[in-house]
């Protein structure tokens, strides 16, 4: 799995980011993933593997150390995005420490029923 810091990204300054800890992107597309629905040419590109389906935008937090991993955003990919996490700090279970929601469109909440 790709990692990548977003420190940058988002504007923000992790000045003593420790080793043990990471930020990974579990999806980037729009609420609805990618492809979406009507995009024909796109779904095409995807089926003849041309180009890879995108999971729905989310970030996971792991800190080693303390033994926590939390998630931003609960989407539909939620089961898919909590394994990559899981590979990252393998734990008892699938859940995460902490779940964050930034606001309420759908494709950033839909998730939250695979907690039951």
């Amino acid at each position: 799995m790709k990692i990548y810091l977003l420190a940058a990204l988002l504007g923000l300054t992790l000045p003593a980011l420790a080793q043990r800890q990471q930020l990974v992107v579990l999806g980037v597309a729009q609420d609805a993933g990618y492809p979406q629905i009507g995009a024909v040419q796109e779904f095409m590109a995807v089926e003849l593997g041309q180009r890879t389906r995108q999971k729905v935008v989310s970030i996971g937090v792991v800190d080693e150390q303390a033994g926590q991993k939390f998630l931003f955003e609960a989407t539909p990919d939620l089961p898919a995005q909590l394994f990559a996490l899981n590979e990252l700090l393998p734990t008892p279970g699938t859940l995460p420490t902490g779940v964050f929601l930034t606001h309420g469109h759908m494709g950033h909440y839909t998730g939250l029923l695979y907690l039951g």
